[in-house]
């Protein structure tokens, strides 16, 4: 008779980028590193003279990364440290983000749940806001959009955010990264858009909740409320926008057709509500012509991660 192996437990492995970082990220971390078998922080502050707050031991480990590629380069590096040393699963965190008790084991244990997905996550609410995110769901040929309840099962989304997903490192495919030349804006949807292509699937766990913050809302303000961010985001927000279009139009038209209206939505917001309105508008059309101009083609690859990372040795 032969003896069955039982499968070793998950290794869960948490990624915090920070920048500049104060002694309250320092408490999220510390918060962070209860709930999961490693930290690894990847500081992204230019010419860092030393360990970020003083974290660096057995359960934290921290990289240097200059800023290289921004926050992709950033999740390049968490990517390439989980793969490196076998660890099971891989969850993302803003340096802001708070986690409540037992969040990371709810996490894995929607990840059991859904074995065949390469990303989960949660649903969020907006902190500033107090209203649920918008999730884009698989459903229908615009993918429905969606605002979850915390009483809502489970379902195929198009993509997540980073921010508290977790992804099942055996499903994601050893030559996918995260694309460098986005910098910050859409490297998420790209990355979870270039997952599908590959045959991955993505799963949102509504009964799972973080707050997050998204743009700079005032508190109180509808879900459909301006973003106010500074002009050099509402740039790299179109010109992505655009790559992404570009992209995966031929996978998901009717995404990329309501996302365009959204775009032209969401400028108009900007032209009509927020205060330097010209400037941010400007800025977004320069974004959408660097878009159309650019090659269209994604940059990360595992070559050109492996180059980099030589690179700074």
């Amino acid at each position: 008779m032969i003896k069955q192996t039982a499968a070793p437990p998950p290794s869960l492995l948490a990624c915090v980028v920070t920048y500049r970082p104060d002694e309250a990220v320092r408490q999220r971390i510390e918060a962070i590193a209860r709930q999961v078998d490693h930290v690894i922080i990847v500081d992204n502050t230019p010419d860092q003279p030393g360990v970020p707050l003083g974290m660096d031991s057995a359960q934290v480990s921290v990289v240097f990364n200059q800023n290289r590629g921004a926050i992709a380069g950033a999740l390049n590096a968490a990517l390439g440290f989980a793969r490196d040393r076998g660890f099971s699963h891989l969850v993302l965190f803003d340096q802001d983000t708070e986690i409540p008790p037992g969040l990371c084991a709810s996490l894995l244990a929607c990840a059991a749940a859904s074995p065949s997905a390469g990303i989960i996550g949660p649903r969020y609410l907006n902190s500033s806001t107090g209203h649920p995110g918008r999730i884009v769901s698989m459903k229908g040929f615009f993918r429905q959009n969606v605002w979850p309840a915390e009483t809502a099962s489970s379902f195929e989304a198009l993509f997540l955010i980073n921010t508290c997903s977790v992804l099942s490192l055996d499903r994601i495919p050893e030559n996918l990264w995260y694309d460098e030349s986005l910098i910050m804006d859409n490297v998420d949807v790209d990355f979870c858009l270039a997952l599908r292509q590959s045959g991955g699937s993505i799963r949102c766990f509504p009964s799972v909740t973080v707050l997050h913050g998204i743009g700079a809302r005032k508190p109180g303000s509808s879900k459909f409320s301006a973003t106010n961010y500074p002009p050099q985001r509402k740039y790299l927000q179109s010109r992505n926008r655009v790559a992404v279009w570009r992209r995966y139009a031929g996978q998901h038209p009717g995404f990329v057709l309501q996302d365009v209206l959204v775009w032209l939505l969401d400028s108009a917001r900007t032209l009509v509500l927020e205060q330097g309105r010209w400037a941010k508008t400007s800025a977004i059309v320069r974004g959408f012509l660097a878009g159309w101009r650019g090659s269209g083609a994604r940059m990360a690859s595992a070559g050109d991660v492996v180059g980099r990372e030589a690179g700074r040795r």
